[in-house]
């Protein structure tokens, strides 16, 4: 009986140890799964992919609040939080960059003009969606339109069209080595 118990282990354990190491795998997107992808696709991949991670996300506080009470940009917390995001394999360096530069920007202008009250300025709504209501948006983003508005060879701007008056998201994207990534979301001036 024994001898048939070391069996079954020794049959079922490469097929177990497969099996944990997709799931491992699935909870971050690799790069070379995003290769070939458009790039309306990288776009709605990465709105799933936030849409299953910005919560997890939120353990990184962007800001504190210094010994003489004033508000500070946490650098750790945000590069960490962006490296995250980087490594979802749908944004850029550059992507990572800009966030980098602006954190680094904002905690100067909270040394040079302390902040005690209220939010702390730039740090009052979701960074990624640029809204307070991250959950409407990763929600529905199976439901917008999804439109490129210029596309060549190396750069990409793609509209979202959230279906909510004067919300309409800018994706530009960017390809290197056959792979569309994510340099910049913004929210489109009304017309």
């Amino acid at each position: 009986m024994r001898h048939i118990i070391i069996f079954f282990c020794l049959i079922t354990m490469p097929f177990t140890s497969s099996i944990a190491q997709n799931k491992k795998s699935n909870t971050t997107t690799p790069k070379s799964t995003t290769v070939g992808l458009t790039p309306i696709t990288i776009v709605q991949n990465f709105l799933g992919w936030y849409k299953d991670h910005y919560r997890r996300l939120y353990k990184y506080k962007m800001t504190y609040i210094d010994t003489a009470g004033n508000y500070r940009v946490n650098i750790k917390d945000c590069n960490a939080y962006f490296n995250e995001i980087l490594a979802s394999g749908y944004v850029s360096q550059e992507y990572r960059r800009l966030w980098s530069d602006y954190c680094t920007s904002q905690d100067e202008k909270f040394i040079i003009s302390p902040q005690n009250e209220g939010p702390p300025e730039g740090f009052d709504m979701d960074l990624v969606l640029h809204t307070q209501e991250p959950d409407e948006v990763t929600q529905n983003y199976k439901n917008f339109k999804y439109k490129v508005d210029k596309i060549n060879a190396s750069n990409a701007v793609i509209l979202v069209d959230t279906n909510w008056p004067d919300w309409v998201y800018v994706f530009e994207l960017s390809k290197t080595k056959d792979r569309w990534c994510i340099d910049y979301i913004s929210i489109k001036e009304p017309d």
